[in-house]
């Protein structure tokens, strides 16, 4: 099968000769990754998995992190990585073939149901996955970082964690587009998860900071979930533009306007009952947010969703004096069915976000070179 591959050069010595490799950390172990474009066996399937004939895989900031490097050559993702990999984590296909067991646990399934799957993989047997507490599995895989993902013609999951779309069938006019939806269902999904957990309630005024594929994601949470005013801010033209049509408030470029003014401008200097941080990087933005707590209302609910380049000096003072509410989310199991139905409900058009298809032939030219840029919403590959 033709499948997108990120190929690494492994630090410690002793795993030099390896294949396959995984760490923890990516950008301690792993160093002058190669993308190629390669031919490798079909996947095997075990009794319980699912193999998917990929038909759309969203691109992600972290597949760029997982093939640039820095200066002494290590790829800036740090978290979970294999040394040899499909990258792609947001996708959707059919089915193309099905283990022996599915159908005992499955047996409406057939061969060409629209599905998607989550890239969180838990074990279920450790602490964390006693409890329900999936995303923190202390032993768990992520597809497209650890176990080969969506760019690829075909990606085996095992079933439980696959989800059907035929829900979408009834609400996008086209298969193509159930395909395109279904794809967008996990970075939505880790957005929800992050909001739904939160403080956040219908009719709390939104500030959301970085409008790209996260950004974009939380505008149509906030929406769906009955938000007040959604202010969003971006340097980029394109994606404020982008987050108009979608639906925020108003947009504001923060390079021209500190966000602490277009807060008081579109609040009536009532301020913002929730933070969305989803530009990546929180430290430039830290001294506004500060600002906006200081000035505004007491029980602002912070959501940290983006990854931070820096640490952040925080001052404990006005968080205590204003009674403001930190959190923050990784993740996205046990929310999947909430997402597919809000798409089906028409509650979220998530097609709206994205802004660029391309094919699976011209991943491993562009991706290395981080061209995607910053002005786009979603890239998405079609297959």
């Amino acid at each position: 099968m033709r499948a997108v591959v990120i190929d690494s050069e492994v630090l410690d010595p002793r795993h030099s000769e390896d294949s396959f490799y995984k760490t923890k950390t990516a950008n301690r172990h792993l160093q002058h990754p190669k993308v190629l474009l390669a031919d490798l066996p079909e996947p095997h399937l075990g009794p319980t998995d699912i193999l998917i004939n990929i038909r759309a895989c969203g691109l992600c900031g972290s597949d760029i992190a997982m093939t640039s490097t820095d200066t002494d050559g290590f790829v800036q993702y740090p978290f979970m990585m294999s040394s040899f990999i499909v990258p792609g984590h947001e996708f959707a296909g059919q089915v193309a073939l099905y283990g022996k067991d599915v159908r005992t646990y499955w047996p409406d399934i057939q061969v060409g149901d629209c599905v998607t799957a989550q890239c969180v993989l838990n074990c279920g047997y450790c602490n964390a996955c006693k409890v329900g507490l999936f995303d923190m599995c202390e032993h768990g895989d992520e597809i497209g970082f650890t176990k080969n993902g969506g760019l690829a013609q075909f990606c085996v999951v095992d079933m439980r964690h696959v989800w059907n779309l035929a829900p979408l069938l009834r609400t996008f006019d086209t298969v193509a587009n159930v395909f395109l939806a279904g794809s967008l269902v996990e970075p939505h999904a880790g957005v929800f998860k992050a909001i739904t957990e939160s403080n956040f309630a219908p009719g709390d005024s939104v500030l959301v900071l970085g409008l790209g594929p996260i950004g974009l994601a939380a505008l149509n949470i906030f929406q769906a979930l009955g938000a007040g005013s959604i202010i969003g801010c971006d340097p980029s033209s394109r994606r404020r533009t982008l987050a108009k049509d979608i639906g925020a408030s108003c947009v504001y470029d923060p390079t021209a306007i500190p966000m602490q003014i277009a807060v008081e401008l579109e609040t009536r200097n009532q301020g913002v009952s929730v933070i969305f941080e989803a530009s990546g990087v929180a430290e430039k933005n830290w001294e506004g947010i500060t600002e906006i707590i200081a000035m505004g209302k007491p029980n602002i609910q912070l959501i940290f969703f983006g990854q931070s380049k820096k640490d952040l000096v925080i001052n404990p003072q006005p968080f205590i004096q204003k009674y403001v509410r930190f959190s923050g989310s990784h993740g996205h199991t046990k929310v999947w069915d909430r997402l597919i139905k809000l798409f089906a409900a028409k509650r979220i058009n998530p097609l709206k976000m994205i802004t660029q298809t391309i094919s699976l032939e011209i991943i491993p030219v562009l991706l290395p070179l981080g061209l995607f840029g910053t002005n786009e919403g979603k890239i998405t590959a079609i297959l």
